[in-house]
């Protein structure tokens, strides 16, 4: 977890939390404004993984869904503000984070900034159906099926155990019947 560190960093914390009760800023110079004041906050900070942390709900409030079109509009102008804003985005634009179960998390958090602005190599995050269905295909092409789920927010995990011979060729049979 992510705390403020001094009386200016809990001053920000304090009017951007405010910020997120009531409607978002629009595509402008109060949007840049509360940006540029996140990326302060954020300062040498990487991203966390506590999806209540208030910076990763504030970023995500603010931006998401609308993080190209915020950009393009930036990329015309020239203040302080927008310099910052800009430079807040960059950071979270260019966070790294692992390609495995902590990095799907990670990727569900933070991740969406670089899908939605098309970062090369970055691909789109798996849904739940999606995951599920991988680990499904991944059990079977290791002679194993899923034991138990685990449902974390939108990342799943599973405990896989042993298929033994004979229920192996009851699942074949029933497969080849199936196809029939």
């Amino acid at each position: 977890m992510h705390v403020s560190r001094n009386k200016a960093e809990r001053a920000i914390e304090k009017r951007l939390t405010e910020a997120m009760d009531r409607e978002k800023s629009p595509i402008g110079p109060e949007l840049a404004q509360h940006l540029a004041e996140w990326g302060q906050w954020l300062g040498s900070r990487d991203g966390s993984c506590r999806s209540s942390d208030w910076h990763l709900l504030f970023f995500s409030w603010a931006i998401r869904g609308r993080a190209a079109e915020f950009k393009q509009w930036a990329e015309h102008r020239e203040t302080e503000q927008v310099e910052g804003a800009l430079a807040a985005i960059q950071k979270v634009y260019e966070f790294n984070w692992p390609h495995n179960l902590a990095g799907h998390l990670f990727g569900q958090l933070w991740g969406w900034l670089q899908v939605e602005l098309k970062k090369p190599g970055i691909p789109k995050p798996l849904n739940v159906r999606e995951q599920i269905e991988s680990l499904e295909k991944h059990a079977k092409e290791r002679g194993q099926r899923v034991k138990k789920w685990h449902f974390m927010g939108p990342c799943v995990t599973a405990v896989f155990e042993e298929v033994s011979e004979e229920d192996a060729a009851v699942r074949q049979s029933q497969e080849k019947e199936a196809k029939q």
